[in-house]
């Protein structure tokens, strides 16, 4: 008798050890899948708001080169709202690292592009064109 309560013992203390393993590893499984997504995210958002900085910048110095018309102008215009709208949410994800680096270091520089290179190109066209050049924002 003493010994099949030892056995039931021993085979409840292994039963609740292995809950908590399982429990313990599955927790870590969710922290590592969440941890992944997360940087999946924050990957996503540096790589959108690349590509529309690039493209933005892109046409900002075809605008230079070419002048304005409204077709030139519109897709300025849509693809200044698509790099904000990155930014934005690049902002949002970012580490703190980073969004320092944003603030202090893009930041000004994206102002200097903007008013050398944007303002200029938007007043050569501006007379041509019915519409304001969103080189502000």
């Amino acid at each position: 008798m003493t010994i099949a309560l030892i056995a039931a013992s021993a085979a409840i203390f292994g039963g609740v050890l292995s809950a908590f393993a399982t429990r313990s590893v599955e927790n870590m499984r969710l922290r590592h899948a969440v941890q992944l997504e997360t940087d999946a995210r924050k990957l996503k958002a540096v790589l959108v708001f690349t590509n529309a900085a690039f493209a933005w910048f892109d046409w900002l110095m075809l605008m230079a080169e070419q002048g304005l018309s409204d077709d030139i102008l519109e897709e300025y215009n849509r693809r200044n709202k698509a790099r904000q709208e990155a930014y934005r949410e690049l902002q949002l994800l970012c580490s703190d690292e980073l969004f320092q680096w944003l603030r202090t270091d893009y930041d000004p520089l994206e102002y200097r592009v903007r008013d050398e290179i944007g303002t200029p190109a938007c007043a050569l066209g501006q007379a041509g064109v019915s519409r304001d050049c969103d080189v502000a924002s």
